[in-house]
């Protein structure tokens, strides 16, 4: 066997007639599965995409638009996740209130 090539998830093995093989592969339980000859460009079933429909396409790449909203409502919205004030604008603030202390209180 002359050359090797990387696709997908297996070792693929070209000899020099031009035949591809997926390498022999050892299970979990020591046993090993034989080598297997296979065509040129040949994707094994596990490593197929998912099939998607036409519909399913268009809906996925449609951007996702709530009727009646303006593209700066959008914005708005969509702009992340908010963070409460005392995180931005104060990021080494006491967790405890002044005053609670129980030295002070005693």
């Amino acid at each position: 066997m002359a050359s090797n090539q990387q696709q997908g998830g297996d070792l693929r093995l070209k000899t020099n007639q031009g035949e591809t093989y997926i390498a022999a592969t050892q299970r979990p339980d020591g046993s090993w599965r034989k080598a297997r000859r296979v065509k040129d460009g040949y994707i094994p079933q596990e490593e197929q995409p998912k099939y998607q429909n036409p519909v399913q396409v268009a809906t996925s790449s449609r951007g996702r638009v709530v009727v009646g909203m303006t593209p700066r409502d959008m914005k708005q919205v969509t702009s992340g996740p908010r963070q409460p004030i005392a995180a931005v604008f104060k990021p080494n603030a006491a967790i405890t209130p002044a005053g609670t202390d129980s030295e002070e209180n005693r």
